[in-house]
């Protein structure tokens, strides 16, 4: 009974042994999940100058009208 547990165990840890590690895979997770922050974050950088181009757009465009206006 004893050397089927000692054999079970051992096939067991063959068995472990060809298993990736799930350190590995914890730091492929974290690093892919740092790429996609920093993309984010270039995103929202991104959508800011977008808002702030047309912002500008529409504010020279209502002064030039206003300026015609009453000029």
């Amino acid at each position: 009974m004893l050397m089927e547990i000692k054999e079970d165990i051992a096939q067991i840890k063959q068995q472990l042994t060809g298993l990736p590690s799930t350190d590995d895979k914890a730091d492929k997770a974290y690093n892919a999940s740092q790429d996609n922050a920093r993309d984010i974050s270039s995103l929202k950088k991104m959508v800011w100058s977008i808002w702030g181009v047309l912002g500008g757009t529409i504010g020279v465009t209502l002064f030039v009208y206003i300026i015609e206006k009453f000029l």
